[in-house]
């Protein structure tokens, strides 16, 4: 056996050019020594009191069982999620929405400071502590209201 003659060996055709460009994960800006922190550490949240749900699994509950996720509204959660968007509203509240399906699960922060609302990073995911309000079920948005940012979670 020897190496394929030259004459029947197929020439390479010309690969399609990758059209799919890499992104850059979003990286939160690091904590600095002096900085405030607002939030509670996950070990200090008992899963008696504060159980935990990811943003996703809330938001289909409350769509699919809402006679019993009904229940929940006015209890503390620990919710994590893939970061939407993060800022202040128009009066001034401090909020994070994680992506919930086609919904939203959005959080109204109780305190929180500026360097930690940077941290919510879009398409990072986080995890805060807070109370249920209110279920929208024509926009698919759960609200949570006095929230804060968990830590170690």
């Amino acid at each position: 056996m020897g190496a394929p003659l030259v004459a029947t060996t197929a020439t390479p055709t010309p690969s399609a050019a990758n059209e799919v460009a890499a992104s850059p994960t979003p990286t939160p800006p690091n904590r600095t020594i002096d900085e405030e922190v607002t939030g509670r550490l996950v070990d200090e949240l008992s899963f008696d009191e504060y159980p935990r749900s990811s943003a996703r699994d809330l938001e289909r509950e409350f769509r699919k069982t809402p006679e019993t996720a009904n229940q929940k509204i006015g209890k503390q959660f620990v919710v994590q999620g893939d970061v939407l968007e993060a800022g202040n509203d128009a009066a001034g509240d401090s909020y994070v929405s994680f992506k919930a399906g086609l919904g939203r699960v959005t959080c109204i922060f109780e305190i929180i400071t500026e360097a930690e609302l940077r941290r919510f990073t879009p398409d990072g995911t986080n995890s805060v502590v807070g109370t249920i309000d209110t279920w929208d079920s024509e926009n698919r948005v759960l609200t949570l209201k006095d929230c804060r940012v968990v830590i170690g979670f």
